[in-house]
């Protein structure tokens, strides 16, 4: 009788959790982002240029909404399973698995240039990893929604551009202006100049410290839409 009280008991804990508030959010994000990331893949071009700021934000979508789900995900139910590991495996070996392969066959076999573009899908899922980690480790809300759209904002300031002419063997002097970075262009009105980026870039880990470390009270408001409990 104790054993089947017990395990009617944990049935009932993890019904109970699984239909809690956040737990609702976190799923209803995910479809979300699930949904953009199609539309995005097999209705947009995998294009290096960025056509316009709409489409660098509509392309951002699914991130946002995976941030959100990831923000919103009710750690005591993954952590009453002992799910924390096993996710995280699953995330590793999507990324072993799925991404690595690619990048061979595209940097070996494939002569389209999808090399650029699977990059661009890897680094988000990378930084929604590295807060899916964080947050199953016990992460708040806010804390992990600080994290990842300060790595977003990193990841769009164009650090990596500038990586690549410092660090690449025999690239010469730093262009004076960055004809390629429409990423850049699309929120300045133009490629930028070599100082331009410099600043661009500057201006957006200032952004990401901004994100990292102010109270953002006013946005408390809004917490309705983590759960109620952010």
């Amino acid at each position: 009788m104790n054993s089947r009280f017990s395990i009617a008991n944990l049935n009932n804990g993890i019904k109970q959790q699984m239909l809690s508030t956040k737990m609702k959010f976190s799923f209803g994000y995910g479809v979300v982002a699930i949904f953009f990331a199609y539309i995005v893949y097999t209705q947009m071009g995998h294009d290096r240029e960025v056509a316009s700021l709409g489409v660098l934000l509509f392309k951002l979508l699914p991130f946002v909404f995976g941030a959100l789900a990831i923000a919103t995900l009710d750690i005591e139910l993954i952590a009453k399973g002992r799910f924390n590991l096993f996710f995280l495996y699953l995330g590793f070996l999507v990324f072993f698995g799925l991404f690595v392969p690619r990048i061979f066959w595209e940097g070996f076999e494939n002569e389209s240039g999808g090399l650029y573009y699977i990059v661009l899908i890897l680094v988000p899922y990378i930084i929604l990893l590295l807060g899916f980690a964080f947050r199953l480790g016990g992460g708040s809300t806010t804390a992990t929604l600080r994290l990842l759209f300060a790595l977003l904002l990193i990841m769009l300031s164009g650090i990596e551009d500038l990586a690549y002419l410092v660090t690449t063997p025999g690239q010469g002097p730093i262009p004076e202006v960055w004809h390629w970075a429409s990423h850049i262009k699309v929120r300045i009105g133009h490629y930028p100049t070599k100082y331009e980026a410099y600043a661009f870039i500057t201006v957006h880990f200032i952004l990401a410290a901004i994100v990292t470390l102010y109270s953002f009270r006013p946005f408390n408001r809004l917490s309705v839409l983590l759960g109620r409990s952010a």
